[in-house]
């Protein structure tokens, strides 16, 4: 039986909503392929590229709202708003834009959270084992040429709705290593690039001459990776490539000298070298 353990009212945007906290057994149904592996590589130009081959469009819900957003904000500007060092108080005009503004955003908001919450719902109920990439969502918001379209995508929303759902479900979830390069990897061979600029959105091995979509190419990585950890395979770098190198398969980093000069301590426990099961993790 349901049991309703509290409830939360808040108003917010001229809305007046009850959050309620209740105990109940859930018997969420078990996906229709339960033994699928699919990988997800969560985008800008699509929301989402599957394994499977099927793109996700990505529906840029804040784009289409940017041009009443900036003629919003040029409609406040020319309004008479609060100034703390004069406590004038902002005029009735200024209030009512600047309301407006808010429940634009609101609108954004709930749209994209509608759209992740029915694709990742989709997702859960058709598959059984995904594998994302551990993105460092907020160092990506930090170049400023990609954060507005990197926020609107929201793609640690997605990962976060598809790894509570598919526990509900009974599915099982894999992240990446953040270091693991599915991008430069070849999905037929195995090999690595050396190099691969963003600019190139079709992937070519150089070694066995595979040509494949960028996005679908890094879907299939990391579909393989759990196979190749299922399998036992042991190796330095996430993923079992043929030309990996046998040192440090984390990524090269650039550090300052360590002693007493620099006050920097020095690292009393060498590093220990990744296996491939380090390099993805399982979520419950």
């Amino acid at each position: 039986m349901d049991r309703i353990r509290s409830a939360t009212i808040t108003y917010r945007d001229g809305r007046w909503f009850c959050s309620f906290s209740v105990e109940i057994d859930r018997r969420d149904p078990a996906p229709v392929r339960p033994d699928s592996v699919v990988g997800v590589d969560l985008g800008i130009k699509s929301s989402a590229v599957l394994s499977t081959g099927e793109v996700i469009a990505n529906p840029r819900h804040l784009d289409v709202a940017l041009r009443e957003l900036r003629r919003l904000g040029r409609q406040a500007a020319r309004r008479i708003g609060p100034d703390r060092r004069t406590r004038q108080a902002p005029s009735a005009r200024w209030r009512k834009t600047q309301a407006r503004i808010r429940r634009l955003h609101t609108a954004v908001a709930n749209a994209r959270r509608d759209g992740l919450h029915k694709l990742s719902t989709r997702l859960v109920r058709t598959h059984g084992v995904f594998v994302l990439e551990d993105l460092h969502v907020a160092g990506m918001i930090r170049n400023r040429r990609l954060a507005r379209h990197v926020a609107g995508v929201g793609m640690g929303e997605l990962r976060r709705q598809i790894t509570y759902k598919a526990g509900w479900a009974g599915g099982r979830v894999h992240l990446a290593d953040r270091w693991y390069p599915p991008s430069k990897t070849c999905s037929a061979c195995g090999v690595v690039k050396a190099k691969l600029r963003l600019s190139e959105r079709t992937f070519h091995c150089d070694q066995c001459g595979f040509t494949l979509d960028r996005d679908l190419n890094v879907a299939r990585d990391l579909a393989a990776l759990v196979d190749e950890v299922a399998g036992g395979m042991s190796s330095p770098s996430c993923g079992a490539t043929r030309n990996e190198p046998d040192g440090n398969p984390y990524k090269t980093r650039t550090t300052r000298a360590t002693g007493t000069a620099t006050g920097r301590p020095t690292r009393s426990t060498p590093r220990r070298k990744a296996t491939a099961h380090d390099m993805v993790s399982h979520v419950s």
